[in-house]
């Protein structure tokens, strides 16, 4: 039995054992509790009046400390910290670390036990940990898309580089002309594909920041199903892959025309890639439940794992990347989906039992009718990615056009372009203020501007151009590597004819440079 003594060192003791931060208390070697401190009382909810004399299993459910516990795995218990479970009161359980130890009171042993609630611990701690394995997986995915990236980006360009130094060791009019078009080809072809690489990487992230606009609007799904049709026609008849519809007539949907088509593009064109030599690829569009649209696109393909489709969708991961004679990284896909569900559409997918693959893509209808509610293809395709002439018709008087750009190899492109151009001048500025002084003097029926310029840059020589009346109603065309929204919406806020990205579509280029002069 223990003995309350009434000395200055008790008096000491029992000071400590009351104000002491930690839970603390003290059992016989039975397990029953004989003293139980204030800390205890707040940590398990109980009053010592209610706790001393039961045993300690009542907080500790799990893994008490009575005497037969004196021994672990042949050692001591005490001295040693643990982790183990709570109790309280109310019967919640919590995690606690304990560390016991041993001393005699009055000849008999007893067990002394610090208690403290880890619960803010442990959820700091799991926090860190999933931290950690999050910044592992990144790390690791980062890894796997840089290596990717790298093989993306250097094949094309092996190409892009190898062919034009070929060109360049050849003498000039060496080479056949059905070699050299063969040459320009090769070079092109991997030009276009970065590009492409390029702005879907760009997409991806506008979209994951949120700074990524839609424009919706009622579209009519003929005009986009065929302009994507003859997008991919080429790619398509290289492979030998047939491109049928059946498509029902439908109303307008709500939709981003442009993007609407970039998606129905990528879809076609992995439709063509994954597909079987010889393969078909099909494209329905009927009405559904709920005022919606659903666009099939089906192919003969080599098919989808149905255990990995939950993969398809997410960035950078090829489902098959086996087959490295397929360019592309895994943006499409996830692209896509982002775009759809960002016009308020659903995308899915379903393996079919024939093999192959079936995407669906359902889009609101509009909902006031148009011209384009007579049928799919009411309307006639849009201009916008259709080519313009090549070679452009001769201009019927003299123009002065003004380039304003501080890039030696852009600007040696921009004079090769308008060498086509007869009875056309081309004036450059390497800067805008050099710019905004030959435009001042006059006259300049067109000017090229770059955004990214020393010093002033595209978007305030721009704003001066205007604020001058000899120069505010000259057009301007914007050509920048600058691509984001907020360069778009800026250009079109302050009054360009037209915004090109780089690298440029020539042909269209060209077209538009002729629309102006």
């Amino acid at each position: 039995m223990f003995q309350d003594r009434r000395t200055d060192e008790g008096d000491v003791l029992r000071a400590v054992i009351d104000t002491v931060v930690d839970g603390l208390i003290i059992t016989d070697r039975e397990g029953t509790i004989r003293i139980f401190n204030p800390a205890a009382e707040k940590l398990f909810g109980y009053a010592a009046q209610d706790v001393v004399g039961r045993n300690i299993s009542l907080l500790m459910p799990h893994d008490p400390v009575p005497a037969q516990a004196t021994e672990t795995d042949g050692g001591p218990v005490a001295g040693i910290g643990r982790e183990i479970d709570g109790r309280r009161k109310d019967g919640s359980v919590f995690p606690m670390s304990i560390a016991v130890g041993e001393t005699y009171r009055g000849g008999e042993l007893a067990y002394v036990g610090i208690v403290r609630d880890i619960t803010e611990q442990k959820k700091t701690y799991a926090a860190l940990t999933e931290a950690r394995l999050k910044a592992e997986v990144a790390n690791t995915a980062k890894t796997e898309f840089l290596s990717r990236m790298s093989h993306e980006l250097r094949t094309p360009m092996n190409a892009i580089i190898g062919f034009a130094q070929l060109l360049q060791m050849k003498p000039q009019g060496a080479l056949p002309a059905a070699q050299y078009a063969d040459y320009l080809q090769s070079i092109l072809g991997p030009a276009r594909h970065l590009a492409t690489l390029i702005d879907d990487i760009l997409d991806i992230a506008r979209i994951e920041s949120g700074r990524f606009n839609i424009a919706v609007q009622g579209t009519c799904l003929g005009d986009v199903i065929a302009e994507s049709i003859a997008i991919t026609a080429a790619l398509a008849e290289r492979r030998g892959i047939t491109v049928t519809t059946a498509l029902e007539p439908v109303p307008p949907v709500l939709a981003d025309p442009t993007r609407l088509t970039q998606c129905v593009v990528n879809l076609l064109t992995n439709a063509v890639k994954y597909n079987l030599a010889g393969g078909r690829v099909h494209l329905g569009a009927a009405r559904i439940e709920g005022r919606r649209v659903r666009l099939t696109v089906e192919d003969t393909g080599i098919g989808i794992p149905e255990e990995r489709i939950g993969e398809l969708f997410l960035p950078f991961k090829r489902l098959h990347p086996d087959r490295q004679e397929i360019d592309g990284v895994g943006i499409g896909l996830a692209l896509v989906k982002q775009l759809i569900e960002a016009m308020q559409g659903t995308v899915a997918v379903e393996p079919r039992a024939a093999g192959g693959t079936r995407f669906h893509l359902d889009l609101r209808e509009a909902e006031a009718a148009t011209d384009a509610a007579a049928g799919p293809n009411a309307r006639p395709l849009r201009g916008l990615l259709r080519r313009p002439a090549w070679p452009p018709a001769e201009l019927q008087e003299p123009k002065v056009a003004l380039y304003v750009e501080d890039n030696p190899d852009n600007i040696h492109l921009m004079r090769t372009l308008f060498d086509t151009l007869p009875a056309t001048e081309l004036k450059i500025a390497l800067n805008g203020e050099s710019g905004l002084a030959i435009a001042d003097a006059g006259p300049v029926d067109l000017i090229i501007l770059d955004i990214s310029l020393p010093g002033m840059d595209g978007f305030e020589t721009m704003s001066r151009l205007k604020q001058h009346s000899r120069t505010a109603a000259v057009p301007v065309i914007g050509l920048s590597a600058r691509a984001s929204e907020q360069d778009r919406s800026r250009a079109a806020a302050l009054g360009f004819y037209r915004y090109f990205t780089k690298p440029m579509n020539v042909p269209e280029f060209i077209a538009t440079v002729r629309a102006v002069l």
